[in-house]
């Protein structure tokens, strides 16, 4: 796993993190309910005029991602446990296009001449596009908008994909700062009480 700084800052993002869970519970309100937790696709599905009318387009399509992104989850922890990478990292993209299309935190609809976490992805889905198919993955890291996407790149192949970001994110060793290019190194254990 690969972490890759973006360049752009969290700082003055407050209203674009807030509106995501404002939007969702305003869904919800339409259904009854304070929040999404426990409602359906087919909920949504059900009153989807009116929740247009009341809430908006983004609003449902946030909604939508929500839904679909807690099935994900249990789909990717169940192709760990059962060593199936290839499920993964498909699952992986999956959850990745839904937080573009749907979720909408890759651009900042206010700053749409910045994109760099947008353009950070688009290149690294060149990069698996080209050189290793079917064997990577990307997506957005955290809450969005900015800072970190987080790219699964084949161990064999990662000096190429940091050398690839670096150079186009305009980096470079005689800079005197860090790679905005991260491996991660992830042990085999969860939490672990130390005592």
């Amino acid at each position: 796993m690969m972490i890759v700084n973006t360049g752009k800052s969290h700082a003055e993002l407050s209203a674009e993190y807030s509106s995501i869970p404002n939007e969702m519970k305003s869904v919800a309100a339409v259904l009854g309910q304070k929040t999404l937790r426990g409602l359906t696709f087919d909920d949504v599905y059900g009153k989807l005029p009116l929740i247009r009318e009341k809430c908006g387009d983004r609003a449902v399509l946030r909604a939508l991602h929500f839904l679909e992104e807690n099935d994900r989850v249990d789909s990717m922890a169940a192709s760990l446990e059962k060593n199936d990478f290839p499920s993964f990292l498909k699952i992986i993209t999956e959850s990745g296009n839904s937080s573009w299309k749907w979720l909408q935190n890759i651009c900042v609809p206010s700053h749409s001449e910045e994109q760099p976490v947008a353009v950070s992805l688009a290149l690294t889905e060149h990069f698996i596009k080209t050189r290793v198919p079917g064997k990577a993955a990307c997506r957005i890291h955290g809450g969005g908008f900015a800072g970190v996407i987080q790219a699964f790149i084949p161990s064999s192949f990662e000096a190429e994909y940091r050398e690839y970001m670096e150079k186009a994110l305009g980096w470079s060793a005689s800079s005197g700062t860090k790679s905005p290019v991260y491996s991660m190194k992830i042990r085999p254990f969860g939490s672990i009480e130390v005592k």
